[in-house]
């Protein structure tokens, strides 16, 4: 996940320029990006079992809090992608506006 992650990082970069164009998008996006990251340290924390064991002794209670933090990572994928998906929404209806205004723009200077 950290390596998608690092990946998108550079086609976020790559492609700023581009971004910048949907500004009203940013701040949802900005709330993927930041749930996506939860997602990531949930993710990390319980990648291995060992984990929840090392810092709680109580076996049963290691185990009930590795399978909390599993399912809040889950939800967090889950809530990353939703956001993006209505992020991705946004960006089509400034596009579509855009794509209006700069008609009308065209149509005004040919009459």
């Amino acid at each position: 996940m950290l390596l998608y992650a690092l990946c998108a990082g550079g086609v976020i970069y790559w492609a700023k320029s581009e971004i910048r164009k949907f500004k009203l998008a940013l701040p949802l996006f900005s709330l993927g990006l930041f749930v996506t990251f939860m997602m990531i340290f949930f993710d990390l924390i319980t990648d291995s079992k060992d984990v929840a064991y090392w810092l709680i002794s109580d076996k049963n209670v290691a185990y009930i809090v590795h399978r909390g933090i599993s399912i809040i990572e889950e939800s967090c994928k889950i809530f990353a992608e939703g956001i993006f998906i209505i992020t991705l929404h946004r960006c089509l209806e400034i596009s579509k506006k855009q794509k209006h205004l700069f008609r009308q723009v065209v149509r005004e200077k040919v009459h």
